[in-house]
């Protein structure tokens, strides 16, 4: 309470502090019913689990096609109370922002007691990067873990060296990063590798990161083992299917960073200018860090820049001394910094038309939030028209699978550990493998359909080989499209194909 009562005080701290409240129910709300697929994949695993079948894809397959090991059982413990796993995870993860905001709150309050106290309103603009972050919002009602990894990587970064926390929450805090997502060791690393860094200039290694970094390897160790046991494989499936390094790689990755600065530029040039002021040299290993290790990798296939996200709340406290900064030492009125809010409220603003359109913020529905809708209707079809002890073949692990309720050949191969091994793995497929597990119904997602029904262009071109095999001519038969629009230019398809009788 110290915390917030220390801020709000002035007519502009009051106003930052609501506006910041309203800005994040507005944004909630304009994201709102536009999961990513992924999630229901981990939906379909925590379901399983929930059901006594175990954390499975597919009763019986012991496969790990999911990379969110404690996002995952969150979401199972929210399906055991019979709450939709979407609104779920939806609501846990607003809470979690809410979370990351008290405490860079509670950051600014321990650093301002000093000789910022009479300007505390300027540290609260530190705010505005993170509650105006379409990205940040897109990804709280995705259904993905994304903002447990963000909250959990920013208590991490920030639990030893300005909150003071011990050594045995700051290695439980490392610790959720690692069971949070696959690459949360990788974080970890980053983390920990920087506070000894750190440490090392200061002349002086803190016992509280040595004995974080030890609880963070005993629970990865505890939980490497487990999913070795379990899966019978060193790493998640979708790091076979999906994964690889190269020049390509590095080529998307160097334009992931570029893209993410432009359209983070007024946040980037404030960050510059705070960091340089405050000497922070952490946070500077902390973000070389990160960008190096996400360009590595190629950035990732998600809007939104999913892979920077965890770097937008570091951006964010670095602003909030940047402009008071700024206002200490050129005298900037109150007028100004007004005129400053409404500036990026009203970029906020066109980003949220510009991205989700009028139409949505008024009725609540969009292309997109339609597109969801007949994806669950293909799934609840299917479960209707095929018999209880058949399979399905398709090439989105998400949402179809969730509510088809059926043995799921995921041709792509992120739950299907014979696909993810193969070389080329998710590009190629393998029609052969898919067919010879003879599905009761085939489910291709095209992009194209000409006059006379026939599929002119595949969304997969995995989906084409199986489209085009012979042993699909002759043993499968067309049955029923839906699309994912109203059917007009440019929409996509789904063809459901049945096994002959």
């Amino acid at each position: 309470m110290d915390t917030l009562k220390f801020f709000w005080s002035g007519r502009l701290g009051k106003a930052i502090l609501i506006i910041c409240l309203l800005l994040i129910i507005f944004n909630t709300y304009a994201t709102w019913g536009i999961p990513i697929d992924d999630a229901y994949t981990t939906f379909r695993y925590a379901r399983n689990l929930v059901n006594g079948d175990g954390a499975v894809y597919n009763p019986g397959d012991r496969v790990e096609g999911y990379s969110n090991f404690l996002w995952m059982l969150l979401n199972a413990l929210g399906l055991w109370l019979g709450i939709n796993p979407l609104v779920f995870s939806s609501i846990l993860s607003v809470i979690l922002l809410v979370i990351l905001i008290f405490f860079l709150l509670k950051i600014y309050y321990k650093q301002a007691i000093g000789d910022a106290k009479d300007r505390s309103p300027y540290l609260l603009f530190g705010l505005l990067p993170i509650v105006t972050s379409l990205s940040i919002f897109f990804y709280i009602t995705s259904g993905l873990e994304t903002q447990l990894f963000v909250t959990a990587f920013f208590l991490s970064v920030f639990s030893l060296r300005y909150l003071k926390f011990n050594f045995i929450a700051g290695g439980l805090l490392l610790g959720t990063l690692i069971l949070t997502r696959s690459d949360g060791f990788v974080y970890a690393g980053i983390v920990l590798l920087s506070s000894f860094i750190i440490s090392l200039k200061e002349k002086k290694v803190k016992r509280e990161v040595i004995l974080s970094g030890v609880i963070a390897i005993i629970i990865f160790a505890i939980y490497f083992s487990w999913r070795f046991w379990y899966y019978r494989s060193p790493l998640p499936n979708p790091y076979y299917a999906k994964t690889s390094f190269g020049l390509m790689e590095l080529k998307e990755g160097v334009i992931y960073i570029i893209t993410f600065l432009k359209e983070n530029l007024i946040w980037i040039f404030l960050f510059i200018f705070g960091l340089y002021k405050r000497k922070d040299w952490y946070l500077l290993f902390i973000f070389i860090g990160v960008v190096g290790y996400v360009t590595i990798v190629g950035g990732d296939w998600m809007p939104q820049h999913r892979f920077y996200q965890v770097l937008i709340p570091l951006l964010g406290y670095v602003v909030g001394w940047a402009i008071y900064y700024i206002c200490r030492e050129f005298r900037v009125s109150e007028k100004i910094l007004y005129i400053f809010i409404i500036f990026i409220l009203s970029f906020n603003l066109y980003g949220v038309v510009h991205q989700y359109s009028i139409e949505k913020l008024i009725t609540g529905e969009n292309k997109e939030t339609t597109a969801v809708e007949i994806t669950k209707q293909v799934g609840v079809y299917i479960d209707e028209n095929c018999p209880r002890d058949e399979k399905v073949a398709f090439s989105g692990a998400g949402i179809l699978p969730y509510y088809t309720d059926r043995y799921v050949i995921d041709t792509m191969g992120i739950n299907d550990y014979h696909i993810a091994h193969l070389p080329g793995g998710i590009e190629k497929g393998d029609p052969d493998y898919v067919l010879s597990l003879n599905p009761y119904y085939i489910v291709l997602f095209h992009s194209a359909v000409d006059d006379d029904g026939d599929v002119s262009s595949f969304v997969w071109e995995g989906g084409r080989a199986i489209y085009e095999h012979p042993d699909f001519k002759e043993n499968y038969s067309f049955e029923k499209a839906f699309p994912t629009g109203d059917g007009g230019e440019g929409d996509r398809y789904f063809h459901l194909y049945r096994r002959k009788v």
